[in-house]
C-alpha cells in the first residue's frame, strides 16, 4: 500500500510541474486532532491514555487558472476510534493521505476532474458540511464501507440544485481499513430539496470481490442546527448483507458553545463488525479560539453477548495552524 502511494506521488509531482506557470500559488497549513480518554469502568485496562488522533500537513497549490493540486501527509495512532486508548500499547503511522491534481471548467463551467489519491464524493461532501470528523466518524466510514481516500480518477458536475459525481478507484491499494473495496467505481448524486435540506446517494461497486455498497443520506445544513441521517447496505457475493444506520446532530448554542450527538446501529452482521449492539456518542463542544476547538465526549458502546459495555469520557482537541 505504501509503495502504491509513493508511485502516485512520484507521478503527480512532475505532472504538476508540467502544468505550472511562473506564478505558482502555494498555501501550507496543518491540522492536529488530539484526545485524552478515560475509561469509566475501573476494571478495564488501560484506564486512560493520550493520543495524537490525526495530524495533517497540507499543501495546496494553484498552478494554472483552473488547475490546482492538493497534498496531505498524515500522522495517526494505530487506533482509529475516538474511544479507543489502547494505542499506548501500540505505535503510530505516517503516510500519504491525499495527493491529487484538480481541474475545473473542463467540459463545462461547473465541473471538476481529479487525478490521484482523493476522497470519496459522498464522504467529502458530508464532512465538508458538518466539520465533525475530528469528533467521530459516520457509520459508512466507521466500518470501512467507504474509503476516506482512494486512488483513481473522478468527475463531478455541479448544477443549481444537483451534483453528480463518478469515480473509478482502487481503494484496496490505498486504504487499509477494508481492503475488500478493491478496484471499482462509484456514482454519487447530491440533490438539494430546499436551500438547507439535501438528499445524497452513493453506489459503489467493487469488481475485485463483487461487492456493492449503497449509501443514502438525508441532511439539514443550517447555521445553528445540522442533522444527518444515513443508511448503508453492503452486499458481498455469497455473504449475508450488512446494513447500518447513523445519526449525527450538531447544534450551535452560541458563537462558542455547541453540542454533538452520534448514534450508530444496524443488523446483526453490522453489529458483529462494529463489536457493539449500538454506539452513542455525545457531548458539548467549545471554540477556544478561531482555529482551536475542543469537545468533552461521552461514548457508550453496548456490548454483544456477555461482554462488558465500554463507557469512556474523552477530551478532544482540533487545532489548525
Amino acid at each position: 500500500m505504501k509503495r502504491f502511494k509513493l508511485i502516485i506521488l512520484i507521478f503527480l509531482l512532475p505532472l504538476m510541474r508540467a502544468f505550472s506557470s511562473d506564478t505558482l500559488d502555494v498555501d501550507i497549513h496543518g491540522n492536529i486532532w488530539a484526545k485524552f480518554t478515560q475509561r469509566l469502568d475501573s476494571n478495564l485496562t488501560p484506564k486512560s491514555g493520550f493520543d495524537i488522533y490525526r495530524g495533517f500537513f497540507i499543501v495546496n497549490s494553484k498552478f494554472k487558472e483552473n488547475w490546482s493540486g492538493n497534498l496531505i501527509a498524515d500522522y495517526k495512532t494505530t487506533t482509529p476510534k475516538l474511544n479507543s486508548i489502547d494505542s499506548q500499547n501500540g505505535g503510530s503511522t505516517a503516510g500519504l493521505f491525499r495527493a491529487y491534481i484538480q481541474g475545473t471548467s473542463i467540459l463545462s463551467k461547473n465541473d471538476t476532474v481529479r487525478f490521484g489519491l482523493q476522497p470519496n464524493h459522498f464522504l467529502g461532501e458530508l464532512y465538508k458540511r458538518f466539520g465533525t470528523r475530528w469528533i467521530a466518524k459516520m457509520n459508512v466510514e466507521e466500518e470501512g464501507f467507504l474509503a476516506s481516500h482512494q486512488a483513481g480518477v473522478s468527475y463531478q458536475y455541479s448544477g443549481k440544485k444537483i451534483k453528480v459525481g463518478y469515480q473509478i478507484h482502487n481503494s484496496a491499494a490505498t486504504h487499509s481499513k477494508n481492503t475488500s473495496n478493491g478496484f471499482g467505481n462509484a456514482l454519487t448524486v447530491n440533490y438539494m430539496l430546499t436551500e438547507k435540506v439535501g438528499l445524497i446517494f452513493n453506489d459503489e461497486f467493487s469488481t475485485t470481490v463483487r461487492q456493492n455498497v449503497a449509501s443514502l443520506g438525508l441532511y439539514l445544513d443550517s447555521e445553528c442546527l445540522k442533522v444527518l441521517i444515513t443508511a448503508t447496505n453492503r452486499k458481498i457475493k455469497g455473504l449475508d448483507g450488512e446494513s447500518g444506520y447513523g445519526l449525527k446532530i450538531k447544534t450551535k448554542l452560541s458563537n462558542k458553545i455547541g453540542f454533538f450527538t452520534r448514534v450508530l446501529g444496524g443488523n446483526n452482521e453490522y453489529k458483529t463488525n462494529l463489536g457493539s449492539k449500538y454506539v452513542v456518542t455525545l457531548g458539548p463542544t467549545y471554540s477556544i479560539a478561531k482555529k482551536l476547538n475542543t469537545a468533552l465526549v461521552y461514548e457508550k458502546r453496548k456490548a454483544l453477548g456477555t461482554a462488558k459495555d465500554e463507557d469512556t469520557l474523552s477530551l478532544a482537541f482540533a487545532g489548525n495552524f
